[in-house]
């Protein structure tokens, strides 16, 4: 919200003509600044403070880092007292700052907190990137890929283990970890994802015996989807495994 740029003109359209352009007359930098009651610097410094809280933790947690987001970090190890630390930290200047404008400290005590996203039993982990990871807690996947939806992957599983002891060969012997690699690829019939078609051509059909016309259209069509690294992300890993033996240990 603190950063959204502000709008500097309308794109109009002729009624007569059906023609596009720009109207810059409308826009007045000095009265649409004048109601912003956001600053960018602030959204500037969120962001850079943010950046600073994570790559601490990762500073902190060493090799023993794992993945790490916007405003998340996963790791192995036994490192709950740093985040303890840190949380306190974090909570007593939450009190200071509410303290010194008169703030209600219960609505913002625990803003800009750590918090444990798993707990109790164990958690199995794999990551190919950026938004590309799949978790396994409690039995149950968490699947994150950017530009697959959600559910896509654990259904493929679910559907090829069903296949598999259908034909009675017996109990599945991959898991959703071992279907998770490069080049994963994955079917119209199971990726769940669609593309767009614009058709700038009028059209017309007949449905339900009435007959349809359009000036134009779009067409919704599914496609498949195929997961493929970086170079830069598979140049880093092997990087690390030539640096550390340890390494393969933690790499499916």
């Amino acid at each position: 919200m603190c950063v959204t740029r502000l709008v500097e003109r309308e794109i109009m359209i002729d009624n007569y003509t059906g023609e596009w352009y720009d109207s810059n007359d409308t826009f007045d930098y000095e009265k649409e600044r004048k109601k912003a009651f956001l600053l960018p610097q602030w959204g500037i410094f969120i962001c850079a403070y943010s950046r600073f809280r994570i790559l601490s933790a990762i500073a902190s947690l060493g090799s023993d880092s794992c993945y790490s987001d916007t405003d998340s970090i996963k790791y192995i190890g036994e490192h709950q007292d740093y985040f303890d630390r840190v949380n306190y930290e974090t909570r007593e200047k939450m009190k200071n700052v509410c303290e010194l404008y008169d703030l209600d400290y219960t609505l913002f005590y625990d803003l800009g907190s750590f918090e444990k996203e798993y707990d109790g039993d164990e958690v199995q982990a794999k990551f190919l990137g950026a938004k590309r990871y799949i978790i396994k807690h409690n039995n149950e996947y968490e699947v994150t890929v950017a530009g697959l939806p959600k559910k896509a992957m654990v259904e493929y599983y679910n559907k090829l283990k069903i296949q598999y002891e259908i034909y009675q060969y017996g109990k599945y012997p991959l898991d959703l970890f071992d279907l998770f690699t490069d080049k994963m690829l994955l079917d119209t019939e199971v990726s769940m994802k669609n593309a767009v078609s614009y058709n700038d051509e009028p059209h017309t059909n007949y449905i339900n015996g009435y007959k349809c016309t359009e000036l134009s259209s779009v067409g919704i069509y599914p496609i498949d989807f195929t997961m493929k690294l970086s170079e830069f992300y598979v140049t880093l890993i092997s990087q690390l495994q030539e640096r550390n033996e340890n390494y393969e240990n933690r790499v499916y």
